[in-house]
């Protein structure tokens, strides 16, 4: 028994020694050494503190710096700040008080300090730096375009030759290379700067832009899509339409326009059709069905043209918010231009065999155009010399010779080329000719050509053009 109370004795002044010892010196740290500490989002931290010589100081742990006034997270083993991240672990005999953070944001970035409750207050501090990833927050633009959002992609709407300045906001730390691209890689403006420049943006540059932000080894990207606006460009597929009475017709209006367009349709000062409706109004006897139109074309179609009411121009108008434009066609019954089938130069001194047919037919205007007579007016030309160097025109005639050449038709044969001899020419001159077709409907178009008459006369065997019997292809008044 005697023992036992001698081993407690010994202890006691063990105890007594050490806490004499502890408590020798002005309170501090043990490490005095202000420092950096580097976490990442969502990661966990513990910050240090751990002092001697403490007596009755109490131990604070608060976040200064930017914040006014210091918040309080910790008094010794009291947590005052109460977010369940933040908790304190230390072995308070030994005089350690470390301040854990779990899970840690973006707004834990900030400067910390374990402070001793002296007079005046002694802190050690440490700077605890989040490693922020890149981030893209969004686009915004400081200039004439508009915003749109295409389902949860912003689009930026532009008139054709705006000026195009789209700034791609990124966060990060350290802070983020921006670049801007296009989906198949090529890079757009400046490199690494966040804005978008385009000076005079035209419809070409329509599409997707892609902004990239990097600070790691990954990158973050969003797309933003540009849409340019411009007026309506209108190319009619034909605009002269060459039919009979009772023909079918297609009148188109192919349209480059962004936004979609509207449609006016109008003969003449008449409007047929208005830009609030797709139904022509009728107010002819003709047979028309309704328009059908597209964002790239228009069409009517008049199913049975009637020359009282159907022959006449017609104009087609687009109209978006941009502007509009207009195209022209004639529908007609006039001959269509002849073409020429003889050639450039003759066989003959003083005659020329001109032969020709009833023009081109294209494959979408297919049916035949009746002419009554063709005209054909000529004369010989020929150059002078008047002076050094200089020459001048000669004219065999001061106007032009004419003949009318007046076409069979045949119910059962075919519309055979014509054939018309020229006598009483010059040899070895050239001709110019112009040759056009004449029906009720009108005058037709014009084919303008020479030919040269030869200074000698040639022989050749030619296979006549087989005639209806009893009939000639045609006579010369």
């Amino acid at each position: 028994m005697l023992l036992f109370h001698t081993i407690l004795a010994i202890l006691f002044s063990l105890s007594l020694l050490e806490s004499a010892s502890g408590d020798v010196g002005d309170p501090g740290f043990v490490n005095t050494t202000s420092f950096l500490l580097r976490a990442t989002l969502g990661a966990s931290v513990t910050l240090t503190c751990e002092v001697k010589n403490l007596g009755e100081n109490s131990v604070l742990w608060m976040k200064t710096g930017s914040e006014k006034p210091p918040k309080v997270i910790s008094m010794d083993k009291k947590q005052i700040y109460m977010k369940q991240r933040f908790r304190l672990e230390g072995d308070y005999f030994n005089k350690t008080f470390n301040l854990r953070i779990d899970n840690i944001s973006r707004s834990d970035q900030g400067t910390y300090a374990c402070q001793i409750a002296t007079d005046p207050p002694l802190s050690s501090e440490v700077a605890l730096h989040i490693h922020l990833p890149a981030e893209i927050i969004g686009q915004k633009q400081n200039d004439s375009g508009k915003l749109e959002w295409e389902s949860e992609v912003k689009r930026f709407v532009y008139n054709e030759s705006d000026m195009v300045n789209i700034l791609c906001e990124v966060d990060g730390d350290p802070p983020a290379e921006v670049e801007w691209k296009r989906p198949d890689g090529t890079r757009v403006g400046e490199q690494s700067t966040p804005w978008l420049n385009i000076h005079r943006v035209q419809r070409q540059d329509s599409g997707t832009y892609i902004c990239s932000a990097s600070n790691t080894h990954e990158i973050v990207t969003q797309e933003v899509k540009i849409a340019v606006h411009y007026k309506p460009e209108i190319a009619v597929r034909n605009n002269d339409i060459r039919r009979k009475e009772g023909g079918y017709v297609t009148l188109e209006c192919l349209v480059d326009a962004y936004p979609r367009p509207q449609y006016i349709w109008k003969k003449g000062r008449e409007t047929i059709s208005d830009i609030n409706s797709n139904d022509v109004i009728r107010k002819s006897t003709s047979t028309r069905i309704p328009l059908s139109c597209y964002s790239d074309k228009t069409r009517l179609i008049i199913v049975s043209v009637d020359p009282v009411n159907d022959y006449g121009t017609y104009t087609c108008t687009a109209v978006n918010s941009v502007g509009n434009d207009t195209g022209v066609i004639e529908v007609s019954g006039r001959p269509r231009e002849p073409r020429v089938l003889s050639p450039y130069q003759g066989f003959r001194m003083h005659s020329y065999t001109l032969r020709w047919d009833y023009g081109e037919v294209a494959p979408d205007n297919p049916s035949f155009i009746e002419v009554d007579q063709f005209v054909i007016k000529y004369r010989g030309m020929w150059y002078e010399e008047v002076g050094p160097d200089k020459v001048r025109v000669v004219y065999s005639n001061k106007e032009h010779l004419e003949k009318i050449f007046k076409p069979y038709y045949g119910d059962d044969q075919p519309r055979l080329p014509m054939s018309l001899e020229l006598q009483s020419l010059r040899d070895n001159i050239t001709y110019e000719v112009h040759i056009y077709g004449v029906n009720k409907y009108g005058i037709g178009n014009t084919n303008s050509f020479n030919f040269s008459t030869s200074d000698i006369d040639i022989e050749i065997l030619t296979t006549p053009v087989p005639f209806p019997p009893g009939k000639q292809n045609g006579y010369s008044v």
